[in-house]
């Protein structure tokens, strides 16, 4: 009978043991990552993410914090990759250095495990002894999945990346007049020309998200997410028109519009609609053979038991 019950507690102990420890490893290997490649005179942000996460991202957020020795002339961008979603925006603000990049669309934005953003760009009117680092702000990459928007925990994030200008070959990027100025605020399309208001700026982003929410076709898409583009372009509207419109309330507007447009969900045309679901930091089906192995373990554990008791008897 000890013999009985020593078989029984390993069994048990190495089952738990299993349990526990691997499925950890398993995740583990699929931690979320960012990271910074210098290229030139700039560096490519890519961003990695587990199946589990990836495959319903149609919106995503992320900040950038640029210092230089020579911040207060220098000229930064973002240059996003063709056809990369239908929003592709960047907004760099010089007096905090921080760069904020939003992408958005109606399709998943990873074909793969990893999705190169795009190439973060310097420049200034003198370049000699002009060093650049720039690293990811921890715990700002935001993702959105169907209707619902998380920070995503537990991010593999990147050494600060070194910049050293007039020696990392061209960029293909000029100094000058652009937005180099008061504004600080850059788009997809780049706001050239003379410096502008930021205000005013934020003001034509939002009427251009705006024009563009008004494409999309009710028809098309689920009542939800439908409902939810509505509901954001009154709100946006509401602001522009309002004249005194805080530059916080033009953010905030433009901010949920695009991930309004982003969180569009078509109509289920097949046996296959996917609900709107949270983002998740790990892939919860790891777990599941090692739960069906405890159930059967503890089900073996029960037969031995009742067989025990039968013998005793």
């Amino acid at each position: 009978m000890k013999s009985m019950k020593r078989i029984i507690a390993g069994f048990v102990m190495a089952v738990f043991a299993c349990a526990a420890v691997l499925p950890l490893r398993a995740y583990a290997a699929e931690e979320p990552e960012i990271s910074l490649q210098p290229e030139g005179e700039g560096a490519n942000v890519i961003l990695t993410l587990p199946e589990s996460v990836r495959e319903n991202v149609y919106s995503l957020e992320l900040r950038l914090k640029v210092e230089s020795n020579a911040q207060e002339q220098l000229h930064a961008e973002f240059l996003f990759g063709e056809g990369m979603a239908k929003i592709a925006e960047y907004r760099y603000h010089e007096d905090t250095g921080i760069m904020n990049l939003y992408l958005s669309g109606s399709e998943a934005l990873f074909k793969e495990a990893s999705l190169n953003l795009g190439k973060v760009s310097f420049s200034a009117a003198n370049k000699e002894g002009v060093i650049v680092q720039v690293h990811v702000v921890e715990d700002s990459l935001k993702l959105v999945s169907g209707t619902r928007s998380e920070v995503l925990p537990r991010v593999g994030y990147p050494e600060t990346a070194t910049i050293e200008l007039g020696k990392g070959g061209s960029s293909g990027n000029e100094p000058g007049g652009g937005n180099d100025g008061s504004g600080g605020n850059g788009g997809s399309g780049g706001n050239a020309g003379e410096s502008t208001n930021p205000v005013q700026s934020l003001r034509e982003e939002l009427k251009k998200a705006l024009e563009l929410a008004k494409t999309y076709k009710k028809s098309d898409y689920t009542p939800d997410s439908f409902a939810n583009l509505e509901k954001a372009m009154k709100a946006a509207e509401e602001v522009l028109n309002r004249q005194d419109a805080a530059q916080s309330e033009l953010e905030a507007a433009l901010r949920d519009l695009e991930n309004a447009i982003g969180a569009l969900e078509k109509r289920a045309s097949g046996t296959d609609q996917r609900a709107a679901a949270s983002v998740s930091s790990g892939d919860h089906t790891a777990v599941l053979p090692w739960v069906t192995v405890l159930a059967v373990s503890m089900g073996v554990i029960g037969f031995g038991l009742y067989h025990r008791k039968r013998f005793m008897r």
